[in-house]
């Protein structure tokens, strides 16, 4: 079937064939009402118009052919014609995406149209206005600038317009995604919940690494002041929401058919630090760490769990591990710390944990959800390296306590086995213990002072 007809041109005829003068390559022929134009009190365009071409009487469905009116139209059939290539002198607003910016030669510079949600149109008349705003929401590129202006100014200078490409990447567009916003005026994405940038791609036989998006940062020289993030991911929450997540890695072991696999490594989110200054010190201000998580709250921004149980906790660092539906041998383990020596090894903690507030209840807290349960700490040495002690105490301390036993509701001597029945001497409780193999309890006597 044929092509739709745009303008003068047909899309009946033979593929291949002209439908146009050899010099009107240029220059094109269209109706008014395919034209997105600035705002004219009887609503044409007039001759020297920055234009957009759209179409018909759908000036919301445009593409990115720009140019300037040759003639001027007097009614919405009006035929005219555009030059899609030159040098014109047309009026410029010497403003970007955050506000005034200076115009400088060379510039790119993009045409507006349609309205931004949020930022009041330049002129505060309409369309078609050209600047260095470049959020392709709402602007096509133009051309360039053979002029210059002052930040906040608007004036006429000449411009070379020039057709650039989709930037604009969608279902049907294969191009790149260049969606700009401001930091006052932040763009309305809509709530249909659509990617605003996304890059799907298929890996199939690999015989080294791929990364999905790389980002190599290399330092030239010292970096005194402020810092380099990779991705910075920042999210100002001033209203209710489900869910905001900074950084989310999800992965998924889902065979099309389901087969053994042999696995490597599956990791959600990985950080690496390697320091190899070799005879050299680096004076460190702050600290270094592969991951880090830091929280804080205003005294007074009270956080209310809605549902109750373990909803609601504030965690510095939360591992969740309850949707495992395998016995995987006890290797599942929520935090693994792998200290390793090497020739020589140097004193370092596992975990270490700063304790510099009055008002902190423990160090360490194991709660008891399950029923038969194994241990609430596990010390094994099945390799014979023998530890020095299972647990140190180091400092003055003239009030605490070793331990304190807390009886829960009068069922001590299940909650806690320790009992007065039988005690020799002096002692008057008993702490009631098993070692391993044993088929008989042994106890620890307790001595009041």
């Amino acid at each position: 079937m044929p092509g739709t007809t745009a303008g003068v041109y047909t899309g009946a005829l033979d593929a291949g064939s002209q439908v146009s003068s050899t010099y009107e390559g240029r220059h094109i022929t269209v109706r008014d009402d395919e034209l997105i134009h600035p705002v004219h009190a009887d609503a044409f365009v007039n001759n020297g118009d920055p234009v957009i071409l759209c179409d018909a009487g759908a000036p919301a469905t445009y593409g990115v052919q720009v140019g300037v009116a040759l003639i001027s139209g007097i009614e919405a059939a009006s035929w005219i014609s555009l030059d899609t290539e030159g040098i014109f002198n047309l009026p410029i607003y010497a403003e970007d995406d955050d506000g005034d910016r200076d115009i400088e030669i060379g510039d790119q510079l993009y045409i507006r149209a349609g309205a931004l949600t949020g930022v009041a149109n330049l002129d505060g008349t309409g369309d078609a206005e050209i600047s260095k705003i470049s959020n392709t929401v709402v602007q096509v590129p133009f051309g360039t600038a053979l002029g210059s202006l002052v930040a906040g100014g608007v004036g006429v200078i000449a411009v070379k317009v020039h057709k650039e490409i989709n930037l604009v990447g969608g279902v049907t567009d294969k191009g790149l995604d260049h969606v700009q916003g401001t930091t006052t005026n932040p763009i309305a994405w809509g709530v249909t919940g659509d990617h605003i940038k996304s890059m799907v791609f298929e890996v199939g036989v690999l015989t080294d690494y791929i990364n999905a998006n790389r980002i190599h940062m290399l330092t030239t020289d010292d970096i005194t002041a402020g810092g380099v993030y990779n991705i910075y991911s920042r999210q100002d929450i001033k209203h209710d929401i489900q869910n905001m997540i900074g950084i989310h890695a999800l992965g998924y072991v889902t065979p099309a058919v389901a087969a053994d696999l042999s696995i490597n490594q599956i990791l959600g989110l990985s950080g690496q630090v390697y320091i190899n200054n070799p005879g050299q010190t680096i004076t460190l201000s702050d600290q270094i760490a592969a991951v880090r998580a830091t929280m804080d709250q205003d005294a007074t921004s009270a956080i209310t769990a809605s549902v109750p149980g373990r909803n609601g906790r504030v965690c510095g660092f939360s591992c969740y591990m309850n949707g495992l539906e395998h016995d995987n041998g006890g290797d599942s383990i929520g935090m693994l710390i792998s200290q390793g020596g090497g020739v020589t090894s140097y004193p370092d903690y596992g975990i270490f944990i700063e304790m510099e507030s009055s008002n902190t209840i423990a160090g360490i807290k194991i709660e008891q959800l399950a029923i038969a349960a194994g241990y609430g700490i596990d010390f094994e040495d099945s390799l014979g390296f023998g530890f020095t002690a299972l647990m140190r105490y180091d400092g003055a301390n003239t009030q605490g306590y070793f331990l304190t036993l807390t009886a829960a509701s009068g069922a001590e001597d299940t909650a806690i086995p320790f009992d007065t029945a039988t005690c020799d001497q002096t002692a008057n409780k008993r702490l009631r213990v098993r070692c391993e193999g044993d088929t008989t309890d042994r106890y620890i006597y307790l001595y009041p002072i």
